[in-house]
């Protein structure tokens, strides 16, 4: 299933709980919806511009972009919500990317640089069922720390 199709079925899904009214805390998030995004390099730009530009053909998408009731944040760096990722260099030819945080998504997975060819988490760290398929797919090797 490629990421377009996966964020688009994640839009109907929240638009469609939105419309519902499904309850309070749901409703305030909707409201305003804060969306993560990792640009690490050209590619990943070209990925959010196509995506950007594939929102900006729904009205309501436009327009919650637009009134700042959807709004993107880097996903690295100062202010990051997500785990921030660091590279080392690793065996092979990939890199070695360290991912921190209790728990690893599919978003982070598909942040992290082409030549990545294994993370390092620490020994309690969990996948999403996404993330771990995302690996799989980009063929990155998953290495716990002991400590």
């Amino acid at each position: 299933m490629s990421e377009d199709l996966r964020q688009m079925i994640r839009n109907l899904v929240l638009e469609e709980l939105a419309s519902q009214g499904a309850g309070a805390g749901s409703a305030a998030s909707a409201s305003r919806r804060e969306e993560v995004v990792s640009i690490n390099c050209d590619q990943d730009l070209a990925r959010f511009v196509q995506r950007l530009l594939t929102m900006a053909r729904n009205d309501r998408a436009r327009a919650d972009i637009e009134s700042g009731r959807h709004v993107f944040r880097l996903g690295q760096g100062a202010g990051a919500r997500t785990p921030p990722v660091t590279g080392a260099p690793g065996p092979g030819s990939g890199r070695t990317a360290k991912l921190q945080g209790a728990l690893v998504t599919e978003r982070q997975v598909r942040g992290l640089a082409d030549d990545v060819s294994m993370v390092e988490v620490g020994k309690t760290v969990r996948f999403t069922p996404l993330a771990s398929d995302a690996l799989r797919q980009a063929g990155i090797k998953i290495k716990r720390m002991t400590k």
